[in-house]
This record gives C-alpha cells, sequence and structure tokens, in this order.
C-alpha cells in the first residue's frame, strides 16, 4: 500500500508548518481575494460554481506554479550533474546548456510572478507579501545585471514560501476552494520530490539538492 500524504511528509523529517505563518497567511488571502472576483463572473455566466470539479482559474496560483517550475527544472539540471559525476551517464554539454538555459528562463519568470503578488496586493490594499529588496523589471530578463543580491534574496523567499507551502496542513483551511488549490499545489510539489528522488529540495538560491542514492 502506499504511503499516506502524511507519511511522507513525516519520513522527510518537515513537520507541519504552524498555521499562523504569516506569509502563508498573506497568500491565502491573495488567493481568496482573486476566488471571490472569479467565481462571482463565472456564476455570471452561468458556471455552476459549487459543482464537486469546478475550480477557479486562479492567476495566484499560476504564479506559484512558475515558482516551482523553477524549482523543478534546477533539480532536473542537478539531477543530471550528479549522474554525470556519478558516472552513470556520460556528459552531454549541449544537453546540460539547454537545460541550464532552460531553468534561467524559468527563474526569471518565477521573480516576475513575485513581483505580480506584490502589485496585486498593492492593487487591493493588501499587506506586501514580499517586503525585501526587488530586482528591476527591467534587468530580469538578464542574470548578470542588476542587484545580484535583490535576485538572490527574492529567490530565497519564493523558494522559503513554497516550501512553507509543501508542509501546510490543509485541514486548517476552512474555504473549500482555497483546500483544493493548495492540495493540488501540494501533490505537485510531492511528486517532484518522488519523480527525482529527492532527500532534500532547493531551499536557497545557492543551496544544494540531495538525492537519496
Amino acid at each position: 500500500m502506499s504511503e499516506t500524504r502524511e507519511e511522507f511528509i513525516s519520513n522527510l523529517g518537515n513537520p507541519y508548518i504552524n498555521p499562523q505563518s504569516k506569509d502563508l497567511q498573506l497568500l491565502f488571502s491573495y488567493i481568496k481575494k482573486e476566488n471571490e472576483v472569479i467565481m462571482k463572473f463565472d456564476k455570471e455566466d452561468g458556471i455552476d460554481v459549487d459543482a464537486p470539479d469546478y475550480a477557479p482559474d486562479s492567476m495566484m496560483m499560476r504564479r506559484l506554479s512558475d515558482m516551482e517550475d523553477y524549482r523543478i527544472a534546477k533539480t532536473l539540471l542537478a539531477s543530471v550533474q550528479k549522474m554525470v559525476r556519478d558516472g552513470l551517464c556520460s556528459r552531454n554539454p549541449v544537453y546540460i546548456e539547454s537545460l541550464d538555459r532552460e531553468q534561467r528562463r524559468k527563474h526569471n519568470k518565477a521573480l516576475t510572478s513575485l513581483m505580480a503578488m506584490n502589485d496585486f496586493a498593492q492593487k487591493n490594499n493588501l499587506e506586501k507579501i514580499y517586503t525585501g529588496k526587488l530586482v528591476d523589471s527591467k534587468d530580469i530578463r538578464d542574470l548578470g545585471s542588476g542587484d545580484l543580491e535583490a535576485r538572490r534574496e527574492m529567490t530565497d523567499f519564493f523558494l522559503d514560501l513554497l516550501t512553507q507551502l509543501s508542509k501546510y496542513n490543509i485541514q486548517e483551511l476552512k474555504n473549500e476552494q482555497l483546500k483544493k488549490q493548495v492540495s493540488t499545489m501540494q501533490r505537485k510539489m510531492d511528486s517532484t520530490s518522488r519523480d527525482y528522488n529527492v532527500k532534500k529540495e532547493l531551499t536557497t538560491y545557492d543551496g544544494d539538492i540531495e538525492f537519496y542514492d
């Protein structure tokens, strides 16, 4: 019998995050605010928002997916590099370079998504989720330009946010739509760890990814 999510989390040594985590509560407030607007328009268009399979087309969840896509791309690159070091496959510079370009592209998209979260908060008179240094938008496309410390700080923040989200006990959520959305994101993150045999995920910009032998 396959392990439950609770057992999977426990086996990774990751206790559930305190439900009072400020970053998560701000994130959840953004998603709920956005859901209210989306569901209102969907209902006016005749969509059954109470249907079991209904899910708001949330931009906020797409922003989180952009961040997770970067972590996946970085993990894949690290996994291939590890196999080369361990002699499990030959080094293919062209393939590794293409993986590196892909993770850089997704990194830029993730940074843009974090800035978009702050923009959403400002437009809706909500507290900003990220208050650290910001990369200038014109420097986003170039990893070698702009404030590299800001880039690192932004990356560390959203990676930590993903880690918190992955450990969150969704039973603490009373809003059913939010619970479904967070659960879907958690399953995506769990799948990444299983697919790449990850022991310790990427949690900081300069961090290492540990794999099971």
